[in-house]
């Protein structure tokens, strides 16, 4: 049945042995100097400490954010205006010995317009489910706290993936159907028209990638990026771009 919808310190310490020197005909042995303890480096955490699903919570600004072992970063937001950004970015550890700051740039795109902003983005894992991030756009600098959210774990399968599936798009509609397989078919109320494949990930958990291509009457794209089922998987959501950072999509599907 068709619906419509609008649209992450370990220390170790290295304890050294003791040689003791024993006594023969009364005369003490050489004493054997004892090695000194000694503390291994802090390791700093790696961008896989960061991975998840991420949410705020509370009035204002709605905050939602994938991020991927690596560090790739996909953020949407729900601006109280009725705007959506999508921030698409990649984290790294920030410095060398333990920190629990990331730092990373990317772009955001204000979807439904042409509008497309450099971004610089500090996270900061303060807790095992709790992530601050802090967003810096042409000076403007806004921070947000979210939690994590448990689904992430759930390892994904193509299968539940499988069906129809539309949104409506722009002026018009978009149709689609994905197979058991991951394989991706459909068209658009516009004349366009779609195919594709959803992947799972080595991580094996709640996020998939996708690839989606697009052939209209006069224009083709080609976008790559992940894919979310909501809990009760009847809808997903979908964030794409193309690969020179010019285009970029947010799709919620139902079916």
């Amino acid at each position: 049945m068709k619906r419509r919808c609008k649209i992450w310190l370990l220390t170790l310490a290295t304890l050294a042995g003791c040689g003791g020197g024993g006594a023969s005909g009364g005369i003490a042995a050489p004493a054997t100097p004892l090695p000194t303890p000694t503390t291994s480096p802090a390791i700093a955490p790696a961008t896989a400490d960061l991975q998840g699903i991420w949410e705020s919570s509370g009035a204002g600004v709605k905050t939602s954010a994938v991020v991927l072992p690596d560090g790739q970063t996909w953020l949407a937001q729900s601006q109280a205006s009725g705007d959506i950004d999508l921030v698409i970015a990649k984290l790294e550890a920030s410095g060398s010995g333990y920190s629990s700051a990331f730092i990373g740039s990317g772009k955001r795109y204000l979807l439904g317009t042409s509008t497309v902003g450099t971004i610089d983005l500090n996270a900061d894992k303060t807790a095992s489910s709790s992530l601050s991030m802090t967003l810096t756009t042409a000076g403007v600098t806004e921070t947000y706290a979210m939690g994590y959210q448990s689904r992430y774990g759930t390892a994904a399968t193509l299968a539940e993936h499988a069906g129809d599936w539309t949104v409506r798009s722009g002026p018009g509609t978009l149709n689609w159907h994905i197979t058991a397989t991951g394989m991706l078919s459909g068209t658009g109320s516009t004349g366009c028209s779609y195919a594709g494949q959803i992947k799972l990930r080595a991580e094996a958990k709640a996020v998939v990638d996708l690839l989606v291509a697009e052939q209209c009457a006069d224009k083709s794209l080609q976008l790559a990026g992940i894919a979310l089922l909501s809990a009760d998987k009847r809808s997903a959501t979908l964030a794409m771009a193309t690969t020179d950072g010019v285009t970029a999509w947010l799709l919620a599907m139902t079916h």
